[in-house]
């Protein structure tokens, strides 16, 4: 099973540290990775939030930018079926722990303005 973290809005820059855990039934994390930092750039799509179907728009968003961070082997078929406690009616229950900060732009980070 693979797990990604996009940001969909407006033009941004932000980086991010962000966790993904399985929860038990008592929701307890029993199952997770060490968090990890990413960098995301923002898809731009005009008022996001007033746009129906937006689990559309986030496999659009995916298709056109890329999956976002996170992990390509999150837990594997194996692994999950030997911790059967964590499926329930063929479910699970995910959760991704985010803190979020803006990346401000820098005069390191420009191109140096052309001075001919």
């Amino acid at each position: 099973m693979s797990v990604y973290l996009q940001l969909i809005g407006h033009n941004q820059r932000l980086q991010a540290r962000y966790k993904f855990s399985l929860l038990d039934h008592d929701g307890v994390a029993a199952y997770e990775l060490p968090a990890e930092t990413g960098s995301f750039t923002s898809v731009a799509y005009p008022d996001v939030d007033s746009l129906p179907g937006s689990r559309r728009l986030v496999q659009t968003a995916i298709d056109e930018q890329g999956p976002g961070c996170g992990h390509d082997d999150f837990i594997g078929t194996e692994e999950l079926e030997r911790r059967e406690h964590l499926i329930r009616d063929d479910s699970i229950l995910l959760r991704c722990d985010v803190g979020v900060a803006q990346i401000e732009e820098s005069w390191l980070a420009r191109e140096e303005p052309n001075n001919s």
